[in-house]
């Protein structure tokens, strides 16, 4: 399963279809807000706007990047990690203090994989993963307890205004929208109110229609770049896990709508609501454990 939080809609039309009309709805409906020289909805083809693309990430994050800087980065699977390193690397080489990055859960290397990193970036997490609680724990980078539903508002409110926002996307279709695929999040809300944007052009990255659609002329700078998703193999439950999964289906009645989570726990319930009936889903995470109750 690729790990991502999605909130796209799927549609029986084709892209192109699906947003001819929508698109004619959504710039009028945007037209009366502005944030820089963006219009309010990242659907909204910005005329006579052409990105610069760019052969390397090195080259797209140096057009950009200053001294100081807020940098929102796309998470989970669709974290953009090359344009992460090239980031890394250039506030290394330059010593550009004072550069601070926001995200959710971030896959790969963190933005401060050392302690040199330290000196000129702090990250400010909105999801804490793995690899980055050393970092937290070390002082390196902060954390703020947030509501997932929330951290769109952060954007929104101008609490925290990227200068950068760096993502990951679809090719674009003949139309010229591309998909935040994965991981639309809080992301839209963050390309919408930055200051400048980077696209990684990802052959790989799933197509979602709905919210999640973008066009090309919404980004600053893109650069083409194909590499694998970020996916985690589901581990077989234990003996432990499966006896607490057992107590919590018990509490569960058909009908009832379910919100889950990520992990072993949660796959351990889910394997055991095969007889169910009636089920729902509201959830932020779509794990591997609800593939066979769909099925």
């Amino acid at each position: 399963l690729v790990i991502g939080t999605m909130m796209a809609v799927s549609r029986a039309m084709k892209p192109g279809q699906a947003f001819a009309r929508s698109v004619q709805r959504q710039a009028v409906v945007g037209s009366s807000r502005a944030f820089g020289t963006r219009s309010a909805d990242p659907a909204a083809p910005r005329k006579g706007v052409v990105p610069k693309e760019v052969s390397t990430a090195e080259e797209a994050i140096a057009a950009h990047l200053k001294p100081g800087d807020m940098v929102f980065i796309q998470g989970i699977a669709a974290t953009p990690n090359p344009l992460v390193d090239a980031m890394v690397d250039l506030a290394k080489k330059k010593e550009m203090k004072g550069i601070r990055t926001i995200h959710m859960h971030l896959e790969g290397k963190s933005p401060v994989p050392d302690e040199e990193a330290a000196k000129y970036i702090t990250p400010l997490s909105l999801f804490t993963g793995g690899n980055l609680r050393a970092a937290v724990n070390n002082n390196w980078a902060e954390y703020c307890p947030i509501f997932l539903h929330e951290i769109a508002s952060l954007f929104k409110k101008q609490i925290h205004t990227p200068d950068i926002a760096l993502v990951q996307v679809s090719p674009p279709d003949e139309h010229g929208y591309v998909s935040l695929g994965t991981s639309v999040d809080c992301t839209r809300a963050a390309l919408q109110h930055c200051k400048s944007s980077i696209a990684m052009i990802n052959k790989h990255m799933p197509r979602t229609i709905g919210d999640g659609l973008v066009h090309i002329s919404y980004f600053d700078t893109i650069w083409k770049h194909d590499k694998a998703m970020y996916t985690v193999d589901p581990v077989e439950p234990s003996a432990i896990e499966k006896k607490i999964g057992g107590y919590i289906a018990e509490l569960i009645p058909d009908g009832a709508t379910l919100q889950m989570g990520i992990g072993n726990i949660p796959n351990a319930v889910l394997a055991q609501l095969g007889n169910h009936k009636h089920l729902g889903i509201h959830t932020e995470m779509f794990s591997d454990g609800m593939l066979p109750l769909v099925d």
